[in-house]
This record gives structure tokens, C-alpha cells and sequence, in this order.
């Protein structure tokens, strides 16, 4: 309980064991550290069996003498690590990739107890992508004392992506401090989080849960901030973690691995994975995962080491699929030979800077396959640009391909696209030579009319969609699962985007449907596309082959 003083405990040996979670002690000796005297260092420990996740670290604010001692009880049994270390050089008060300030990775392999490091200054330098302090001291909780509590930080310059996340299982006191070593130099944050008010270990909405949100203003170097219980309550919304847990991966050690989930109520990626495997058994979180949504884990080892996913045998590639029940998810997955082409799909980051003149406006995106106009479902939009720098992520590349990016800020505001200078839009072209692919674009004046249509993609009332024999030969079944009634049109397309045959019109009925059509008619063989549309002109095109 609370201390005001010194105090004494009488304490006799009983059979009341439990499991302390005990953790092993790392010392690390240094020497030579004549050049960084006086100087701000710091220390972290990345336990690389849960993907290099930071598990501790210390900060020294001036280092004392050439020679000196840190300790952290911070090891697990079995674990290995990547201890990443700095001195800040140029004595700006943070970190900065070498050579203005001196950074080194060394690596502790499985511990089996109390270990002791020597560490001597050297020119081995290295980039340790250091991540600033997030401190947040909170009090006045006495309401939620006893329950679940889960912190989860927003990066807003990543439009809304969750960069980390903290959980306590019981709120034991009403006044503590959370440490998130989550935050980038001049990024803004959201820090969002609940108290499991009602107790049934996962979050639902204001006032059944109490849930608050926070705005993280840019700055650099470290933050505190300090937050206090009250009753300004906001819907966070749901977003629960999908834990990969990988055993047995010896055959990959080195090479990259690369894991996409994919919500297949919808067809959208929900989040993706790029590391490089450094022990055999390892696991990681990806946040995004919905209770009662159906999943599909796709996922490879580069084998054949060439940074790019090929079909097995070259890569070594596996799915899992789960639906998500009440709370977080945990998928188990041992290495074997069971191995499956995945269709990697590759990443397009769009990086935008200077985008000022449009704070608070509508951003819309597509990205177009040039070899097949009719194909442009990789979409993204968002309500209201919030930063000047920020970047977009779409799925949906295929090396080797040519694509147009097209997007516009809604600059008079009227929530469709209209012609600059109505709107200011633009169109960046680019090859897929390398698989992701980082686009940059600075905000200009050199608009163009990209012809956005007003129509998305989804139908929001078909909720999957099943196609086979896909290559066919003579028929093909297409089966329409839907939530709602919806007048449809159905119709056939060449790769050239022309359309070839109207094949149905009518009313979609709810619960599942299903369509036979009959394409012996067309005799040459290759890539087509059926496209859905609906009465408010959303489309679905799905691309098929003709054997």
C-alpha cells in the first residue's frame, strides 16, 4: 500500500507460492567513452522473439566518466536481444542518425540468466531508429480501480495508424505513470484510452466503457504529458490485436518475412507486417482486428533472398484464417512444407508534404492500373487532412506493372470531385520495378484534371463475393452474399475496358445469391473483368480468366 515513510515487514515462510514473472538482470560495462563525457546517453533493450519490440531502456543525462555501469532487469529466459545504444554527440537533447550523433547494435543471444556485457567505444556506428519517450502520468482514477485499462497511440501523419498500444490487466492504484517509447520527432499523436468500466474485458462505447482522447501537438525529443480522470468521454472505437505466433522457423533465419491480414467481409487490408526473422520462434502484434469479422492471414519467407515475394518453391509462403470473437487473437503457426501461392499484393506509400492550403479538406485517392483502366479499385480517402505532412498507403500492386495516381484536395468543400480549379487535383505516373513503392509528392500548383469519378468502389450492401471456376472455361458462378436489397447491373469487359455483354439487371435480394453464366460465346482465351454496378453507381469489378 501507499508509503509515508520508512517501513518494516515481518515476513515467514508459507505455501502461498505464485509466479513473480522474475526477470533475469543485463549489466553492461563500458569503456573509453572519452569522446561522449558530459554527454546525454541512452540504452534499450529490443527482445527480437517479439519482433524487436522495446522492452526497457535507461537515460543517462550526462555521462559521468569514461568508464561506467548500466543495469536493466529487463531479460526473459530463452530470449534474445538487440541492446541499441547512443550518445548524443552534436548535444541537442535527442537522438540523430551518426554521423552527428554516435549510435551501435550489439546482440545478446538466448539468455539462460543474469548477463553481463563489456562494451568499448568504437567507429562501428549504425542507425538505430531510435524512438522518442512518451511519459504519461496519470491520477484521479479511483473509479477504475480493478479494471482492464489499454492505451493506444495514434500516429495522425500516418493518417491514424496505431504505432503502439499498452495494456494493464487491473488498475492497481489511482495515481500511476505509463511509459510509450513510441514517438517520432515532429509527428502528432493521438493517444487514445479506456477503463473497462463494465468488465467484460473489451471495449464498448461511452458510457457502457469509459474511453478519452488526446491530441499530441508536434515537438521534439522526449514528451510528458499529464492527464487526470473526467467525464469528457469519446468513442475511441473498437480495435483489437491479431498476435502471430511463429515456432520452428530455423529454415528462414535471416531472410525477410512479410504478413498482410485481410478482412474477408470486406476484402480490405487491415494491416501488414516487413521484418527480417532473427530467431526461430518469435511472434508479434498487428492492431485493427473487429469482434465477429472473418480474417485471412497471408504471409512468406523470402528464401531466395532477393527482397521480392515469389511463388513457392522459390519463397516459402502460408495462410491462416480466423474470425475474431470477443477481445484479442492469438494465431499459432510452426514452420512446415505446406506451402501455398499467396498473390503477394505490394505496397504504394504516397508521401505528401506542404499540404497547408488544404487543412480540413477532403483528400481522395485512386491508383490505376495502366495496362487496365477499367481496374482502379486501390482507393483511399479521408474526411479531413489534418496534417501538412503525412502519408498514404494503398495495397494492391503487382510488380512489373505501370500505374497513375490520381488524388485530389476538395477545395471548395462541396464533397465530390470537381474540375480544378474547383478542386485541386493531381496525377503522378510510375513503374513498379521494386515491389513497395515510395511515391513523393510536394504541393504545387500544376493541376490536373484526373476525372475522379464520384463513385466508390465497394457496394456497401454486398458483403462478400465468391467467382469460380476461376481460370474457366465455358461457365463461370458468381455467388453475391448481401446485407441489404440492391438493384444491380452485371456486366462482361474486355481487358481494353470495353464492355463486351450485359449478363444480368435485376434486383439483388439479401442473404446469398447465385449467378451461372455462360461464356462459351467467347472463344480467345485471357483476361477479362465482370463489373457490378449499383443504382448510386458504386462498382465492384472482379478480373477473371478465360482458359
Amino acid at each position: 500500500m501507499a508509503v509515508d515513510g520508512d517501513r518494516m515487514m515481518d515476513l515467514s515462510h508459507n505455501g502461498n507460492f505464485t509466479d513473480i514473472k522474475w526477470k533475469q538482470l543485463l549489466t553492461v560495462n563500458f569503456t573509453d567513452m572519452n569522446p561522449h563525457v558530459g554527454q546525454r546517453f541512452e540504452l534499450a533493450l529490443r527482445d527480437m522473439n517479439y519482433a524487436g519490440k522495446e522492452v526497457g531502456r535507461v537515460t543517462i543525462p550526462s555521462i559521468p566518466s569514461p568508464d561506467f555501469t548500466v543495469s536493466l532487469p529487463n531479460l526473459e529466459q530463452g530470449h534474445s536481444y538487440h541492446v541499441v545504444y547512443y550518445a548524443d554527440l552534436n548535444q541537442n537533447g535527442r537522438y540523430d542518425a551518426p554521423p552527428m550523433d554516435h549510435a551501435w547494435q550489439e546482440m545478446l543471444m538466448a539468455v539462460d540468466g543474469d548477463r553481463m556485457m563489456d562494451l568499448s567505444h568504437n567507429g562501428n556506428f549504425t542507425d538505430i531508429k531510435w524512438k522518442q519517450l512518451l511519459t504519461v502520468n496519470f491520477t484521479d482514477m479511483n473509479p477504475h480501480l480493478g479494471q482492464k485499462f489499454v492505451i493506444r497511440l495514434n500516429d495522425i501523419n500516418q493518417t491514424g495508424r496505431e504505432v503502439g498500444r499498452l495494456t494493464l490487466d487491473q488498475l492497481m492504484v489511482p495515481n500511476f505513470r505509463v511509459e510509450l517509447p513510441y514517438i517520432q520527432n515532429r509527428r502528432t499523436y493521438q493517444l487514445n484510452y479506456f477503463a473497462d468500466l463494465n468488465g467484460n474485458g473489451t471495449y464498448d462505447a461511452p458510457p457502457v466503457d469509459h474511453a478519452w482522447s488526446e491530441k499530441l501537438s508536434p515537438a521534439e525529443g522526449d514528451r510528458v504529458i499529464n492527464l487526470s480522470h473526467n467525464g469528457n468521454f469519446t468513442d475511441i472505437g473498437e480495435s483489437h490485436t491479431l498476435t502471430m505466433n511463429f515456432t520452428n522457423m530455423n529454415p528462414h533465419l535471416g531472410q525477410l518475412l512479410e504478413l498482410r491480414v485481410v478482412n474477408t467481409n470486406t476484402g480490405r487490408e487491415v494491416e501488414r507486417f516487413r521484418g527480417m526473422i532473427a530467431v526461430p520462434n518469435f511472434k508479434f502484434s498487428l492492431p485493427g482486428i473487429k469482434s465477429g469479422e472473418s480474417y485471412k492471414a497471408t504471409f512468406y519467407a523470402d528464401f531466395n533472398g532477393n527482397g521480392l515475394y515469389d511463388a513457392p518453391p522459390m519463397d516459402h509462403a502460408w495462410s491462416a484464417s480466423f474470425t475474431a470473437s470477443e477481445g484479442d487473437e492469438t494465431v499459432d503457426f510452426s514452420h512446415n512444407g505446406n506451402f501455398e501461392d499467396i498473390d503477394w499484393q505490394y505496397m504504394m506509400t504516397l508521401a505528401l508534404t506542404n499540404m497547408n492550403p488544404h487543412l480540413g479538406q477532403k483528400l481522395a485517392l485512386r491508383v490505376v492500373d495502366k495496362s487496365n483502366e477499367l481496374d482502379e479499385g486501390r482507393r483511399f480517402s479521408m474526411p479531413a487532412i489534418m496534417v501538412p505532412f503525412f502519408f498514404v498507403r494503398v495495397p494492391g500492386l503487382s510488380l512489373g506493372a505501370n500505374y497513375d495516381v490520381d488524388f485530389y484536395a476538395d477545395f471548395n468543400g462541396n464533397g465530390v470531385y470537381d474540375a480544378p480549379p474547383a478542386d485541386h487535383a493531381w496525377r503522378i505516373n510510375f513503374d513498379d520495378d521494386q515491389g513497395d513503392e515510395l511515391v513523393e509528392f510536394m504541393h504545387n500548383t500544376n493541376f490536373v484534371d484526373i476525372m475522379f469519378p464520384t463513385a466508390i468502389r465497394e457496394i456497401n450492401e454486398i458483403r462478400s463475393i465468391r467467382y469460380y471456376p476461376n481460370p474457366f472455361s465455358d461457365y463461370i458462378t458468381l455467388e453475391l452474399a448481401s446485407n441489404a436489397s440492391a438493384v444491380i447491373q452485371i456486366a462482361l469487359y474486355n481487358n481494353l475496358g470495353q464492355q463486351i455483354q450485359s449478363l444480368w439487371n435485376g434486383k439483388l435480394n439479401t442473404g446469398t445469391q447465385s449467378f451461372r453464366f455462360d461464356m462459351r460465346t467467347w472463344s480467345q482465351s485471357g483476361l477479362y473483368f465482370i463489373k457490378i454496378q449499383d443504382d448510386k453507381n458504386a462498382i465492384k469489378v472482379i478480373p477473371i480468366i478465360k482458359n
